[in-house]
Formats: structure tokens, sequence, C-alpha cells
């Protein structure tokens, strides 16, 4: 009866240890990557991307849902532009005020219908003096991103057929809360793409997603520089962008992991630049209104932050824009590439 009891134990510990081996096969198959950054830098438009590119895009039930968000963003961006038209002391003409102050009354959460005659309604509100006026200063408040996409596409989007296109819902905004992943299989690798949510509010439930991660990136708006921080209104987008950043590169967690920085929306900042209002926020700035010299401005403050030259020398940075899937496409090819070179690295392989 010895016996036969320790040939079970011998049984079970062997048993045990197959399983370890096992799981440490499968490990060596699957990668994880952490895509932070602050609230509407982009993030969550990239782990889109990576559904459109690797699995085949979006289910009509997916699609659906982002149809009502496109229109929640709408009401939301008009309502927040009539009200900051009023701050300003812009006034709306006779014959828009109606349609103002339905917007300015609206709770844009049950208000969800959009119907062809609204649609005119509004088009009629975006082409008000008052409202183009406010519309300029929208660095000044907290104004959604893609309200003028909405406004160029309003009757699309009020048509009893309308069904998003890819493009449509990598514009769609809805703040990302709690974690989020995307899994696709590229040749005999498993790639799982965490996002989670850029507010102060979400930021805690971070830690949670830090183990077994690959890589991290990081996502910062070139853009932000003269943006409003909507959780706190006295500093930009950009400055709370560096904080996060370099609580990040300073974790103890991440270093041996991976670093890497995208720098978003390019396309907005190139047109931003053309004003050549960078030194208005940053004194220090002397390239005047060339994109390349505000790109580099701007890479140089974040890689500034790295704990040491060899952190800095081994971070890769990108300029995208998240919504440009090609370009997307692209660069993560090259993305993955980099982390499983770096992997192999710290693997001794």
């Amino acid at each position: 009866m010895g016996n036969s009891c320790v040939v079970e134990k011998s049984q079970e510990s062997a048993d045990i240890d197959n399983d370890i081996k096992e799981k440490k096969k499968e490990d060596r198959f699957n990668l994880k990557v952490l895509i932070l950054g602050t609230t509407a830098s982009g993030k969550s438009t990239l782990a889109k991307q990576m559904k459109i590119i690797h699995n085949d895009g979006f289910t009509p039930e997916e699609k659906k849902n982002f149809k009502n968000i496109l229109v929640l963003n709408l009401f939301l961006a008009l309502k927040e532009l009539v009200i900051q038209a009023e701050k300003f002391q812009y006034k709306i003409s006779r014959k828009n005020k109606k349609t103002a102050k339905f917007f300015a009354d609206i709770n844009p959460y049950s208000e969800m219908i959009l119907t062809p005659d609204l649609a005119e309604r509004i088009k009629r509100l975006w082409e008000d003096s008052g409202i183009v006026k406010t519309f300029e200063r929208y660095d000044e408040f907290d104004l959604l991103p893609n309200t003028e996409y909405c406004i160029q596409n309003i009757e699309r989007f009020s048509s009893s057929t309308f069904e998003p296109t890819n493009e449509d819902v990598l514009h769609a905004r809805q703040r990302t809360t709690g974690i989020v992943e995307t899994c696709f299989k590229v040749e005999k690798y498993l790639w799982t793409i965490v996002d989670v949510g850029g507010q102060r509010t979400e930021r805690r439930k971070w830690i949670h997603c830090f183990d077994s991660v690959n890589a991290v990136i990081y996502v910062a708006a070139l853009d932000e520089y003269n943006l409003v921080n909507p959780e706190d209104h006295s500093t930009t987008r950009m400055e709370e962008s560096l904080k996060v950043f370099s609580s990040i590169v300073h974790s103890n967690t991440f270093q041996k992991t991976c670093i890497l920085l995208f720098l978003n929306k390019r396309d907005v900042f190139a047109e931003k630049m053309k004003k050549g209002d960078l030194n208005k926020f940053y004194p220090e700035y002397t390239g005047g209104p060339s994109y390349e010299n505000g790109v580099a401005f701007i890479k140089e403050k974040y890689l500034s932050l790295m704990p040491n030259p060899t952190v800095r020398a081994n971070t890769v940075v990108h300029e995208t824009c998240a919504i440009d899937t090609k370009q997307i496409s692209v660069i993560f090819a090259a993305v993955m590439s980099h982390i499983f070179r770096q992997r192999l690295t710290v693997s001794g392989l």
C-alpha cells in the first residue's frame, strides 16, 4: 500500500511537470501587447484597426452599435457647440434658433433619432456664423474630434438604410471603460492586444493588465499641445500625456519590456502647424511652422523622460494616423517583427 501511494504521488508529480512544460510551449507562441495613452489619443482606434486588418472587421451587430454611437457623437458635439456659442456670446441667427434650442435642451443619450429633416436643419445650423466662430475656437473646450466628419457625412447617417463602413467605425468615438482585448493569429503566433480606458478614473485598472506583457505601445496625440485637458482645465492634454508616459517608463514593471511610442494624429498636426502657434504654448520651440521641426520637438519632449540612455535608444517611435488602415497595417507589421525580435533577445535565443 505504501509503494502504491509513492507511485501515485510520482505520477501526479510527473503530470504536473508535463502540464508546466506544455504551458511553456504554449506561452512561446503567445504575445501580449498593451496599448496605453490618455483619453482621445487614438489608442482605441488602433485596436479597431487590428480587427479590420486581422479579424475581417466587424459583425453586423457591432456595426449597428457604431451607427448609434456616430449619431450620439453628432448630437453631443452640436449640444456642446451651442452651449459654447452662448458662453462666447456669439449670436445664432433667428432662422436657426429653434434648432439651437433643441440641441441645448436635449439629452443626447435619449434622443437618438436622426431624420433627414433634422439633418437638413443641422446643416443650416452648422453654417450659422455663430457656430462657425465657435468651432474655430474648438481648442478652448472639449469638442469631439470627429465633429466635422459627422457633419460631412450627415446625409448618409440620416438614411434609413445607413450601415457604417470601416472608415465610419474608425471615426466613431466611444470612451473605453474597463479592459478590451483583441486577439488574432499571425502564422503560429497568437497576439493579444489589450486596450484600457485612458481617463484618470480608468488608469487604476491598468495594473490588472501588466502581467506577462511583451510590449507597451504608448499612443500620444501630436495635436493636443493646445487642447484643454477635460479632466483638469489648468493643463493641456499634452502635459497630461507626458506625465502618464513618464510614470510608465519609470515603472519597475516595464524595465525589461519593449516600449514603443506612437505619435498619433499626424494629419491633424500637419494642418495645425500651418498656424505656427506651437511656440505660443512652448516658448522654447523655435522651429516655425515646419511639420518636421514640430514633430522632432514633441518627440524629444517624450524621449527626454526616459530613465536612461539605453532605454531611450531602444525605444521605437512611429508617426501615425490611426484612421489610415494602409499605414497602420504597414507599421504594425514592422512593430510585430520588432516585438518578436526583442522577445528572442530577452529569452536569450
